[in-house]
């Protein structure tokens, strides 16, 4: 509004100036007289109009919402990934179809993989604790069926963890009379474990204990080897424990005759050489943990 009053103002003045060059010398000195006066005025008009124009500006920024910085997310890149890689064993998680449909192919390095690591190995042996204790105190409360489901949860998911999982297994079937059940679970574990097709008769003997064996007997494999009917009958067996017993290398050879069945070629041990090399795995796992 005000700039419009200043350009009428800036017109009436050039009109009025013209007007002046054609009057008498008397009225051109009024009308020079009072273009001064209107001079004075389109000045003052102009600078109001450019104040309205600034305050209406300063308004309208004013009522506009700030505008917030926009940060640039880049597309993750996973071509370059390898500090965030998730390590994923597939020989001890994989699900059963996968773990089922596979015979292993290199025992031995199946072996240094799941034994190679001490903090591993307390976490294998301590899911296998809870799993066994869990089926025993279900079994005691006569929930049978909910004892075998934890363990078959267990084997189908970690086969390759331990075995006593699997006899455990076994041994509730043949005790609950289910005896197809029984045979299809040890198709499967002679195909992850170097042990013979278990009987329905003798799978209980390998949860017999054998004679306590104290400290200071486990730390000499020469106090140890009478107490081992089977295995010590074996030379070449006999031998390599003799030479490496108490080091990490004897836990893996043990672990190793359990595992390598030669793609289920070996006959493998009965339920005794099983039940020892299960006491000779166990005082080994102690052993070592207490050196660490």
């Amino acid at each position: 509004m005000w700039g419009t009053f200043s350009l009428l103002a800036v017109v009436f003045v050039a009109a009025d100036d013209a007007q002046g060059s054609s009057s008498t010398q008397a009225g051109t000195a009024a009308v020079l007289d009072n273009g001064d006066w209107w001079l004075t005025l389109a000045a003052v008009l102009s600078l109001l109009g450019c104040a309205s124009w600034l305050f209406r500006r300063g308004r309208e920024q004013r009522s506009k919402p700030p505008q917030l910085p926009v940060t640039v997310v880049r597309p993750f890149d996973s071509s370059d990934d390898s500090g965030w890689e998730l390590q994923v064993n597939n020989g001890l998680d994989a699900p059963l179809g996968d773990s089922d449909s596979r015979l292993p192919v290199d025992a031995v390095a199946a072996t240094a993989s799941v034994f190679g690591s001490s903090a591993q190995q307390q976490r294998d042996n301590a899911k296998v604790a809870v799993v066994l204790e869990l089926a025993e105190i279900m079994v005691s409360f006569g929930r049978a069926r909910g004892a075998e489901q934890a363990l078959e949860d267990f084997v189908n998911a970690h086969p390759l963890v331990a075995l006593t999982p699997w006899l455990k297994l076994l041994e509730l079937y043949q005790q609950n009379g289910q005896r197809q059940a029984f045979e299809i679970l040890s198709l499967r574990l002679r195909r992850h474990f170097n042990i013979a097709a278990p009987e329905w008769e003798w799978v209980g003997e390998v949860f017999e204990p054998l004679a306590i064996v104290g400290e200071e007997q486990a730390a000499s494999i020469d106090q140890l080897l009478p107490q081992l009917p089977t295995l010590r009958q074996v030379a070449r067996i006999r031998c390599e424990i003799s030479r490496i017993w108490g080091s990490p290398e004897c836990l893996i050879y043990l672990n190793k005759l359990l595992r390598d069945n030669r793609n289920g070629e070996r006959r493998g041990f009965a339920a005794g050489a099983v039940r020892e090399l299960l006491l000779l795995i166990d005082l080994m796992e102690n052993h070592l943990v207490r050196s660490v």
